[in-house]
């Protein structure tokens, strides 16, 4: 399947509330976000702060935002 696709019906399924898209959304980003900011940071609790940070606030944002428009294809960024 297109990874834009199912990025696609990955931004839906959370848009919708289901906890599935929100679990999927983690398992496929976390891992990269995480290094990144431990990489910034330094610190593994600082990390996995801002790591839980960043989800949380992503999560409260998907009703406002348009699909196609969250991620960026194979980045592991929100934009």
């Amino acid at each position: 399947m297109n990874l834009a696709i199912e990025q696609d019906q990955l931004v839906e399924r959370c848009k919708s509330g289901e906890l599935s898209g929100y679990r999927a959304l983690y398992e496929q980003y976390a891992k990269a976000m995480y290094n990144t900011c431990l990489r910034i940071l330094n610190n593994t609790a600082e990390a996995e702060d801002v790591l839980q940070e960043s989800f949380t606030e992503a999560l409260k944002t998907w009703t406002v935002l348009n699909t196609g428009q969250v991620l960026v294809a194979g980045s592991g960024k929100f934009v």
